[in-house]
């Protein structure tokens, strides 16, 4: 199988399933739920390599400084490419600002 090989400092994107009655205007494939009440839909979240531990699992940084762990195969995460760099680069931007604060800490 395809294994994709990422670099701490990589800026990745995230395709986030989420569940409610009100998508953002981020939103895509919305569809309702079974009964119309809310609505599925996935958002592209847009976060920054933190550390890779031994078993090649991914910590990240989201712009909120939060962490997150994800496993490296996970058919969610992408690598940003140059449109997206640009298009999100301050989300981006904020995210990297927030690991190199943490790891100033």
């Amino acid at each position: 199988m395809f294994q994709r090989h990422y670099q701490v400092g990589d800026w990745i994107i995230y395709r986030m399933t989420k569940h409610g009655v009100a998508p953002g205007r981020r939103a895509y494939h919305v569809s309702a739920s079974q009964k119309g009440e809310s609505y599925n839909y996935l958002v592209d979240k847009f976060w920054v390599v933190d550390t890779i531990d031994d078993q090649g699992n991914l910590h990240v940084r989201t712009p909120g400084g939060k962490t997150r762990i994800l496993a490296a195969d996970d058919r969610n995460i992408r690598r940003a490419r140059w449109w997206h760099r640009w298009q999100w680069r301050q989300r981006f931007l904020t995210a990297e600002m927030r690991r190199d604060s943490a790891e100033a800490a």
